[in-house]
């Protein structure tokens, strides 16, 4: 709730609480690395990442949450080996992780949204992964006006993820677009 109302410093706060109280679980580390994330202090995150993939290698989650922060950095080549890794931990077909890694070799940071538009085959990205999900893959391949269609229809139907839309960076590339503000103060979010 903190950090989804921009309150990033009481909200670090609180997870750095959590860490101490219950340090081992999953779920404890996600919150504390989404927490640093959404206050952009990306490093702290990653750092919170490091440390979960030594309790627990093999736990994919973790190398998606490296990733997104990898990318907010521009390390764009730390986001693709955490990509890679969290595929092949998520049982991900081994032609599925090569068409990934010879796209990344072919666009490089925009390889990972063409390769989930492609993996949507026939079927939508809406319905293959979600609606919130979609409206991302939508924003990165320049597709704005589509993505803040989906991100609409995701308010419409109350997906719980729209909470985060408000601090996550991800969404960064639409936050001056007028349609999206007024989606945010449609939600209530303080501006």
């Amino acid at each position: 709730y903190l950090s989804t109302m921009g309150r990033h410093e009481e909200a670090i706060v609180e997870a750095n609480r959590l860490l101490t109280l219950d340090p081992l679980p999953y779920v404890t580390r996600s919150v504390v690395i989404n927490v640093y994330h959404y206050a952009r202090q990306y490093e702290d995150a990653i750092e919170v990442g490091r440390r979960t993939i030594e309790l627990d290698p093999e736990d994919a989650r973790i190398y998606w949450e490296m990733a997104v922060n990898y990318e907010q950095l521009g390390q764009h080549g730390d986001a693709h080996q955490s990509r890679l890794a969290a595929l092949r931990l998520s049982a991900t077909p081994a032609e599925a992780i090569a068409v990934y890694d010879s796209l990344y070799r072919q666009l490089g940071p925009d390889a990972y949204p063409q390769w989930m538009f492609m993996r949507a085959g026939p079927q939508s990205c809406e319905s293959a992964y979600g609606l919130v999900t979609a409206a991302w893959i939508h924003m990165r391949l320049g597709e704005k006006e589509k993505a803040l269609d989906v991100l609409e229809e995701a308010y419409e139907k109350r997906e719980g993820i729209m909470l985060t839309i408000n601090a996550d960076p991800k969404w960064d590339l639409l936050r001056g677009e007028p349609r999206f503000r007024n989606l945010l103060r449609r939600m209530n979010f303080p501006e």
